[in-house]
């Protein structure tokens, strides 16, 4: 007994061991619980099939911005918009139309379901969602009646309505009713039906005629033709296009694709004379044959999705077939991302022949392009993307902007850039080029003078904000368009004509050099910068560092300003990083590329900023206490900084930027903004725009072009500088020897001020010399040095104002003068005492080389010295002829003269007796 207890108890034991064994058996790995959850997962997964989805919602970043102009107003086509309420209206239309298909046509309904129950299963495919929701019968029911509602808008569209069988009142195909909008939303990209529906139903919806009548329709026409046909009211000069559709053997996705294709540039469209057909008889008549039946099992040898397919190179789209080929390439769908700012530069890309980064062809306004003599002429093509650029003349293609315009663009852009195998970009560079024409109103109606914009949005200024907001859908590279070769020969025109120092590199010296050190000793504080370095000669001094932070702060807030990036602007000035150092005396090898691009940009931003608020354009964006800005701050001395010789940034690069940076509403050219900005310093300068700004080097060299005298006060050193250097009444030579104000008024010579706004604009007239007013103050003496320096020393440059400066050196010999010129108005300073201003004038022709002849106020100075001369003359003459002609005469003159000495010297020695008495 107790052995067979005890054999219970291990048996016991031993069970509850089993047990333990089997429950440490059961118990789940975790490794293994995580394949398992990865397995489930991927099993989820819909791996994409065929060419990828050709029609998929736009992504929400982009509808979120302009929802109307993705989402239909009027129809829905396809499984997107179905059953949205706004749109059931149109739905009892398409069963109308569906009715009359059939009663026209005598077919079946069964004929029609049966061919689109085949093709079911692939349409779902074209779609980025399965429409789960959607039973098989539904989902044909919808491409049925979707598919009949076109393909009739289409035929009655080429045939006329009452041919079709409609009233010409209906308000479907009426021209002026429903129509224009229809054909808006059927170019929608979520509103889309697959071509190959269209091409499958497009035999069956036609009228039962003669088998001559049938077969005569199908060869002359396609749902490519009648496609391009159809949109040719809102796209005007499209079905001219049907030539670029008819070569190509690839798949076509839709209608909106169809419209794209056309668009294709006649420049890259390499087109033959096959046309592009349907097997007309295969598709008319009965499908008994073994190929009828597997093309309508939908394995069409050519299947037709998306008609502006047709244009595309061999290498641009995969058929069905290749997708299905063994090698089959990963298919990506459309990412929902954000969309950044656009901006109208991309990386640069990298050239595979030289391996040089190709840089982006930065685009300029019509108005800049006018100022380097670019002409604008209407092209004579139907398609508004062919635009070309020939000896010096844009030729752009007439284009009609409408209501619809906008929609249009955007669905075109968002498919082209977001179908992973749209090798195209034709719309997206089109509107890209355009927008960097169109900078304001201006631009927009110089196009419509010159008949390339038609437009019905009511403005100028409209057109102007429908690009300025296109733009900005613009997210793929243009550099590889039909139009970045048209762009990068627009920049080198432009790059030619704005920078006259170009065809001057030959020269020993540049625009941009040094000033020579024995000048700078002699006044070193008037030509080195103290508050603000611009260009590299005195880039990262100690000194001058605090101004830098100011700089940056002002390049962050341009930035900001006009949403673009660093990088963008930067790669708009890289192409200009080679002529800015050839701009300088110096190669400055201690910069690199990218740092010397940074200086530009810093730089320009940093100007163009001061020249921007001081137009007040922009003082939102600043403190009324900003340190920069308040007229008692340091903006005083920053002016004189920019006009020292040495602190010069190029004037194409500040262009460059100016182009890209300015707002709508800008009026003024960089010019005017930068002759306004010195006005407190130089008063008026700002009314006497120099004659061709084209020509300037640098805002030192714009100011001085500014105070050229008048043309008529010029005329003087026309004469001077003959050959002969003689005055041209009497053959004598010119006397440019000045006399100072106070010998002058000793011969009457009366000194008026001039209502002139140029200080230059001086003239002698019947014993009158008129000077316009100088006001003088602590900068004046750095500008006029550093204007000098650029004349005497670069050379084909002019010398007024050295030879206004010599001028007034000649009449200034003593405060005596200032203080007569300053009673006369014809100076004003504020340098404390009238010595100064002598001393100012007499010092600054230190190491200057003047020629007096070579001057424009040498006839002006030859006058005066002659009125002088004759005077003096004169009297000497009046008192030799009228006193002295008699011996007499000369002995009493003499015994008078006597008398009078002795009778001073007697009056003299009685007053010293008198306060002196002998002891």
């Amino acid at each position: 007994m107790i052995r067979s207890m005890k054999l219970k108890t291990n048996e016991k034991s031993g069970n509850s061991t089993d047990r333990q064994e089997e429950n440490e058996q059961v118990k789940p790995d975790p490794m293994t619980e995580m394949k398992n959850e990865i397995e489930r997962k991927l099993d989820q997964v819909v791996i994409p099939q065929g060419p990828g989805h050709s029609i998929f919602e736009v992504p929400s970043s982009l509808q979120k911005l302009q929802p109307d102009e993705f989402i239909p107003h009027l129809v829905s086509i396809g499984p997107y918009h179905r059953n949205q309420k706004h749109l059931q209206g149109m739905e009892k239309q398409k069963w109308r139309i569906l009715r009359h298909v059939l009663d026209k046509t005598g077919r079946s309904l069964d004929c029609f379901t049966n061919a689109m129950f085949k093709l079911e299963p692939k349409t779902r495919k074209c779609y980025d969602k399965p429409f789960e929701n959607f039973s098989r019968q539904e989902f044909v029911e919808m491409m049925l009646l979707d598919a009949c509602f076109i393909l009739e808008l289409l035929i009655v569209a080429i045939k006329g309505i009452t041919n079709c069988g409609y009233n010409l009142d209906d308000p479907l195909f009426a021209k002026w009713g429903l129509s224009p909008y229809i054909q808006r939303d059927l170019l929608m990209l979520e509103n889309q039906l697959p071509l190959f529906v269209l091409n499958r139903l497009f035999p069956l919806v036609a009228h039962r005629q003669s088998l001559v009548d049938f077969v005569q329709f199908f060869l002359g026409n396609t749902v490519v033709g009648l496609t391009l046909e159809f949109f040719d009211s809102i796209l005007p000069g499209l079905s001219q296009n049907l030539s670029k559709l008819r070569s190509r053997e690839q798949t076509r996705l839709h209608l909106l694709d169809v419209v794209l294709q056309a668009l294709c540039p006649s420049s890259i469209s390499n087109c033959d004379d096959r046309h592009l057909q349907l097997n007309v008889l295969d598709l008319a008549l009965p499908r008994s044959s073994k190929s009828t039946s597997s093309q309508a099992n939908g394995e069409e040898k050519q299947p037709r999705q998306h008609v502006l397919d047709l244009s595309l190179p061999p290498f641009s789209r995969c058929t069905s077939s290749q997708a299905n080929c063994a090698d089959k390439q990963l298919q990506f769908d459309v990412i929902d991302i954000p969309l950044p700012p656009f901006s109208r530069y991309t990386s640069s890309q990298t050239n595979p022949e030289n391996k040089q980064p190709v840089q982006t062809a930065v685009l300029h306004s019509v108005t800049c392009l006018r100022g380097a003599s670019v002409k604008f002429r209407k092209k004579d093509s139907t398609n508004f993307t062919d635009i070309e650029f020939n000896q010096g003349a844009l030729n752009i293609p007439p284009f009609v902007i409408h209501n619809f315009t906008k929609s249009i663009f955007l669905n075109l852009m968002v498919f082209e850039q977001y179908y992973p195998q749209c090798s195209t970009n034709y719309v997206t560079s089109y509107v890209h080029f355009i927008d960097g024409l169109i900078n304001s109103a201006k631009d927009v109606e110089y196009l419509c003078d010159k008949r390339i914009i038609v437009h019905r949005l009511g403005s100028n200024d409209n057109v102007a904000i429908l690009f300025d907001n296109l733009r900005r859908y613009i997210l793929s590279d243009t550099n590889d368009s039909n139009l970045a070769k048209v762009s990068q020969d627009l920049n080198e025109h432009l790059s030619k004509y704005v920078n006259p120092e170009v065809t001057l590199l030959g020269f020993d010296k540049k625009p941009g050099f040094e000033v020579p050190i024995r000048i700078q000793e002699l006044q070193p504080e008037a030509f080195i910068p103290h508050v603000v370095s611009i260009g590299p000669y005195h880039r990262n001094e100690t000194r001058l560092l605090k101004m830098e932070k100011h700089k940056q702060r002002l390049r962050q807030d341009v930035l900001h300003r006009t949403a673009y990036s660093l990088d963008y602007l930067m790669g708009a000035l890289f192409d200009l990083e080679v002529i800015t150092r050839n701009f300088y005396d110096k190669p400055f090898k201690s910069f690199s590329s990218r740092e010397f691009v940074e200086m530009m940009l810093l730089d320009a931003c940093f100007i163009l900023e001061l020249l921007n608020v001081t137009d007040k354009e922009i003082t939102d964006c600043y403190n009324s206490k900003d340190p920069l800005f308040t007229r008692r701050g340091i903006l005083s001395f920053i002016k004189r900084d920019l006009l020292m010789l040495e602190n010069q940034l190029p004037l194409f690069v500040i262009k460059r930027l100016f182009c890209l940076t300015r707002s709508k509403s800008m009026k003024r050219s960089l010019d005017q903004l930068s002759l306004q900005f010195f006005d407190s310093i130089l008063p008026n300068l700002s009314e006497n725009p120099p004659g061709d700004p084209q020509n300037c080097f640098h805002l030192l060299d714009l100011v001085r072009q500014a105070l050229r005298p008048s043309s008529n006060c010029k005329d003087g050193q026309h004469h001077a500088t003959r050959s002969t250097q003689v005055n041209s009444e009497e053959k004598q030579p010119f006397q440019t020897a000045m006399h100072s104000v106070t010998r002058l008024r000793g011969i009457d010579v009366e000194f008026r001020t001039k209502d002139s706004t140029k200080f230059t604009n001086i003239e002698f007239n019947e014993g009158v010399l008129f000077i316009p007013p100088l006001v003088i103050h602590g900068s004046t003496k750095s500008i006029f040095l550093n204007l000098m320096v650029f004349e005497q020393h670069y050379p084909q440059c002019d010398n007024y104002i050295t030879s206004y400066v010599s001028f007034m050196d000649g009449l200034i010999n003593s405060a005596k003068d200032v203080e007569y010129l300053y009673k006369k108005k014809i100076i004003y300073h504020d340098l404390g005492t009238d010595e100064d201003v002598a001393s100012l004038f007499n010092n600054l022709r230190k190491e200057i080389v003047t020629l007096n002849h070579d001057s424009y106020l040498a006839e002006v100075s030859d006058n005066l010295n002659r009125n002088f001369n004759e005077k003096w003359r004169t009297r000497r003459a009046t008192l030799k002829h009228e006193h002295l002609k008699d011996p007499w005469k000369v002995i009493s003159l003499i015994a008078a003269s006597f008398l009078i000495v002795f009778a001073l010297l007697q009056t003299t020695y009685t007053m010293l007796g008198y306060h002196h008495p002998h002891p």
